[in-house]
């Protein structure tokens, strides 16, 4: 019979969970949805400029769309991806009180935003059912509000995870999984005011 003693729950290293740095399906999973849904909003876009050329003046409606709420919340959104960009750097660090702000920040910024996209699509004239650039206009706009709530409760998520410990300088992937679909959301929300907001005043 062996002498060794089973050592005490106590004093048991604790096993490592989760994948190191990128290396793990869950990262790669991430970048492929990501490049997918990238194609989603590349295709929508494509079709509300074919939709502006193909009609010329009878696309958009008098006064075209206004910069009133649309200018404020996409500063909103660059501001929450240097939050969250912030975060990650502070997750490499095992830094959680950074991380948590940081995430916390992006996550405000974000429900910001939304509050002006309702604001905004309550002063709009047009409906989902007018006419091509009122439903190219909410079709876009929704989907990306929709991906954009996705993201908040990946943030808030990722932010409570890392108050109850499950991170360290090795072992992050949830954050960086978090931090890069939000700069997604972001660059899509940049891709759809440059092309909604900012383009009719060049026609």
């Amino acid at each position: 019979m062996s002498d060794t003693v089973a050592p005490s729950p106590d004093r048991a290293a604790p096993l490592p969970v989760g994948a190191v740095g990128r290396i793990g399906v869950g990262w790669w999973g991430a970048v492929c949805f990501i490049v997918s849904e990238s194609s989603l909003f590349g295709y929508l876009l494509f079709a509300y400029l074919y939709d502006a050329v193909k009609l010329d003046g009878n696309f958009l409606p008098p006064g075209g769309p206004s910069l009133k709420f649309a200018l404020p919340g996409v500063l909103l959104l660059l501001a929450s991806s240097l939050a969250a960009w912030w975060a990650e750097r502070a997750a490499r660090g095992a830094r959680q009180a950074p991380l948590q702000i940081g995430f916390a920040a992006a996550f405000l910024c974000g429900v910001a935003f939304l509050v002006l996209q309702w604001l905004d699509w309550q002063t709009e004239t047009v409906s989902l059912r007018s006419d091509a650039y009122g439903s190219m206009f909410y079709v876009i706009t929704g989907l990306h509000a929709a991906h954009l709530v996705v993201g908040l409760i990946g943030l808030a998520l990722v932010a409570l995870w890392s108050a109850l410990g499950y991170f360290d300088a090795r072992r992050h992937v949830p954050v960086l999984i978090a931090a890069s679909y939000w700069h997604f959301v972001v660059a899509a929300g940049v891709g759809v005011f440059v092309v909604i907001y900012l383009t009719p005043f060049l026609w």
